[in-house]
């Protein structure tokens, strides 16, 4: 979180509430979007909706937003990033 910025939180007419999370790098988005997991198997999202969801006793979906100056990674023709 600390290479995110916490944007709004919205409540839907569902009673959902959506926490908005700018990101501004690659790495940070895989991460924070699931596609790094911890050591429990789990994604850093899902984990932190459930927390907060737990907290407020509603539930809550966070929702990433991609930085102005996002930059994103070259890629091969495989769909590999190129580092």
């Amino acid at each position: 979180m600390e290479r995110a910025t916490y944007n709004e939180a919205r409540v839907s007419s569902g009673g959902w509430v959506h926490l908005f999370v700018t990101v501004y790098d690659v790495d940070t988005y895989f991460v924070l979007d699931g596609q790094g997991e911890d050591c429990n198997g789990q994604d850093w999202l899902e984990e932190f909706s459930m927390a907060v969801s737990r907290r407020l006793g509603t539930l809550v979906e966070v929702m990433l937003q991609i930085g102005e100056d996002f930059d994103w990674p070259e890629m091969d023709g495989a769909g590999i990033i190129i580092r």
